[in-house]
């Protein structure tokens, strides 16, 4: 069997996750980690002499945790476009996907594959990623670190301002010295 050992973060000290696994299998999985976080380990080969010297120490980094309170606005003065913004997660977040659903329900698809940057804010409009007028768009994003893509953040909706009125016309009605009819 295996004696395995962990360490959180690397350099703080060993901790034996198992005494002996009883098993010659050389994989094992160690589950209930904290998502972005860093985790040292070293293996003893244990058979009926004793038990080895240690293997050479390797890190593994988990994938981040899902972003929370993801909010979805309208800036009341802009254009077609739609701004999110989001609470990164704890430990090591390098970027984010984005994914955006319209019609709501319809399945989700990746809007930006990653933002290559751990600004926690995005502006989805018309001009780059053809936003329509007065249409409702659901979205969820995602931490990426060099371990993976990590799990989605709960969905939120926004909705695009309809389109400016147009053909606007006036027309000189008397109805009273100040009056103008549209």
């Amino acid at each position: 069997g295996y004696e395995l050992e962990y360490e959180t973060p690397p350099g703080n000290g060993y901790t034996i996750l198992e005494a002996d696994t009883a098993s010659t299998s050389i994989t094992y999985t160690h589950n209930g980690l904290t998502g972005g976080v860093e985790y040292q380990y070293q293996v003893y080969a244990i058979n009926m002499a004793g038990t080895s010297l240690s293997s050479t120490a390797v890190v593994g980094l988990t994938m981040p945790d899902a972003p929370t309170l993801l909010v979805v606005t309208q800036p009341a003065t802009s254009g077609i476009e739609l701004e999110l913004s989001w609470t990164a997660p704890a430990n090591n977040v390098a970027s984010y996907q984005i994914e955006r659903e319209s019609p709501v329900g319809g399945g989700f698809s990746v809007l930006v594959a990653d933002t290559l940057s751990s600004t926690t804010t995005y502006v989805d409009n018309n001009l780059t990623n053809g936003l329509t007028p007065a249409t409702l768009y659901n979205y969820r994003v995602s931490g990426i670190n060099p371990s993976g893509t990590g799990p989605v953040s709960t969905e939120q909706d926004g909705t695009t301002l309809a389109d400016a009125p147009t053909n606007l016309t006036t027309s000189h009605v008397y109805t009273a010295p100040s009056d103008i009819v549209l």
